[in-house]
């Protein structure tokens, strides 16, 4: 490798050191930048045996920057990476779109409605994680409602009603109200029998 292309590798190693320590916000490794770098400049590839030792001391001067100067330094060789970064962070600081009309609303209020017919696992978080980030982002209500009315495919776990609940504070939502369907049932059977109702007078009712 010579003398040239040597401060090359540097300079694209720097660059993609910067972006990487300042994406993630830890110090960034010579393992996580080689592939992209490589992908970036395919004339580094024939020799790939040399660049980590070309690269290491760059990646340990980078991290031994302090993130504001990691920023300056990343606006000198590359202002887009920066501009491509703040974007990521405007991202981020909003998670979720926005709820169309939400404000034609006096307040947004959500549903809840796990089936506890067990423990929550990781994947479990998606829906409650969704409901809460709504809730939080209009200051509105959320309702828990334990969906535990199929005791033949879902029969409910008594345990996991608290479990839930615990899971969902861990997540740090709460609930405004917390219900079970199996206690409503009567009232389930009574909008079931009005309905029922008018729909006969509506077909003995003549045209």
């Amino acid at each position: 490798m010579d003398d040239e292309l040597r401060e090359r590798v540097r300079r694209a190693a720097e660059r993609a050191a910067l972006f990487n320590a300042l994406k993630h916000g830890s110090d960034a490794q010579v393992g996580a930048i080689m592939g992209p770098m490589m992908g970036e400049h395919p004339e580094f590839r024939e020799h790939g045996d040399e660049i980590p030792g070309v690269i290491a001391p760059v990646i340990e001067d980078v991290n031994g920057m302090s993130d504001d100067e990691q920023r300056e330094r990343l606006a000198e060789l590359a202002p887009e990476d920066v501009e491509e970064l703040e974007s990521e962070d405007e991202e981020d600081d909003q998670p979720l779109p926005d709820l169309p009309n939400a404000e034609a609303y006096d307040e947004v209020r959500m549903r809840c409605a796990p089936n506890p017919n067990g423990p929550w696992h990781l994947g479990s978080a998606r829906m409650p994680a969704v409901i809460g980030t709504y809730k939080e982002m209009y200051d509105g209500w959320m309702l828990v409602r334990f969906d535990d009315t199929d005791p033949e495919t879902k029969r409910p776990d008594l345990d996991a009603y608290d479990q839930i609940l615990d899971d969902l504070d861990y997540l740090g939502f709460e609930a405004d109200r917390v219900v079970k369907a199996s206690d409503r049932v009567e009232t389930y059977y009574e909008h079931a029998r009005r309905r029922t109702r008018v729909a006969v007078r509506a077909r003995s009712s003549p045209s």
